[in-house]
């Protein structure tokens, strides 16, 4: 009967607020090119990204762990909208 090696290998733990902290649009890209391999992209659609004024949306998975990275949808937009809204009416009921 051989005899057999078991590797067990752990993930590294990871300081997720130090990650996010060190988050450049370079090491995004190349982390999604590393992930998905490659994407193409119509010439348009990236002269008009330079053009507009978007946000990436950086969620954290514990399970994974892992990054989730999206552009804002209309709800995210809405929500931001209310709480941004919710913030100034506090800031405006402290200076009463």
């Amino acid at each position: 009967m051989s005899e057999q090696q078991i590797t067990i290998t752990q993930e590294p733990e990871f300081d997720v607020n130090e990650v996010q902290a060190q988050l450049t649009a370079s090491k995004v890209l190349i982390a999604i090119l590393e992930t998905i391999g490659q994407v193409v992209v119509p010439t348009r659609t990236l002269f008009e990204a330079n053009n507009k004024d978007k946000e990436l949306v950086v969620d954290y998975d514990e399970n994974g762990p892992s990054f989730i990275f999206r552009l804002p949808t209309p709800e995210d937009m809405e929500y931001n909208a209310n709480f941004d809204d919710a913030l100034n009416d506090e800031g405006d009921n402290e200076s009463e």
